[in-house]
């Protein structure tokens, strides 16, 4: 038990951070504007100034996609297990429900799908959360004040787009998403096997 709880807090730990991280490039983008006192300065200091600040917004970003590389690597053999038992056992806990039991066991057993489905939720409802993080990020780099800058600025900032229209997703080994999607379609398998069960009891 303290080996699952510790390897799902360590695999939320690392997604939390990458939201973290995608979360304080598009607060960095959004609020690239000149203060009052960088208004008064002339307009080549004014575009030194941009200039070296979407530098650090880049260099961060690239940290970023490297975190992300290899966070994928670490998580990705791991919540494909993960997920993949769970399902299973989410089936078959389902199904475990309609068989006579005693309260105690009844209850051990709602209890236990209760922690399989938050197995798959926690990491599903991060995965999305990193998703809509990194596609903010196109809008966070239309959000600066480009028009009015260099040609440089402007082509730093579309070869930026073209990347960050690609969003961050993790995968369990490149075969499913870590979405609400995917969860969502697990629990709705694990139903519909528990009503076909129920079905087949009932006749």
């Amino acid at each position: 038990m303290m080996y699952n709880v510790s390897i799902d807090s360590f695999m939320a730990g690392l997604l939390l951070i990458a939201i973290a991280q995608c979360r304080v490039i598009n607060d960095k983008l959004y609020n690239m504007k000149f203060t009052a006192d960088e208004i008064k300065l002339k307009a080549e200091v004014q575009e030194q100034i941009q200039m070296a600040r979407l530098k650090k917004c880049l260099r961060r970003y690239d940290f970023f996609l490297n975190y992300c590389e290899v966070v994928q690597k670490v998580v990705d053999v791991t919540m494909f297990v993960q997920f993949g038992m769970s399902s299973a056992i989410i089936c078959v806990v389902m199904c475990g429900l309609l068989m006579p039991s005693s309260t105690h066991t009844y209850v051990f057993m709602v209890m236990y799908l209760f922690a399989m489905t938050m197995q798959i939720f926690l990491p599903g409802y991060l995965g999305t959360q990193l998703r809509y993080e990194s596609m903010e990020l196109v809008f966070a780099a239309y959000n600066t004040e480009w028009i009015s800058r260099s040609e440089s600025f402007k082509r730093s900032i579309r070869i930026f787009v073209e990347r960050a229209n690609v969003p961050i997703q993790m995968s369990g080994l490149k075969l499913f998403p870590l979405s609400l999607t995917t969860f969502t379609s697990i629990m709705k398998s694990a139903y519909s096997f528990f009503a076909l069960i129920r079905n087949f009891q009932d006749r």
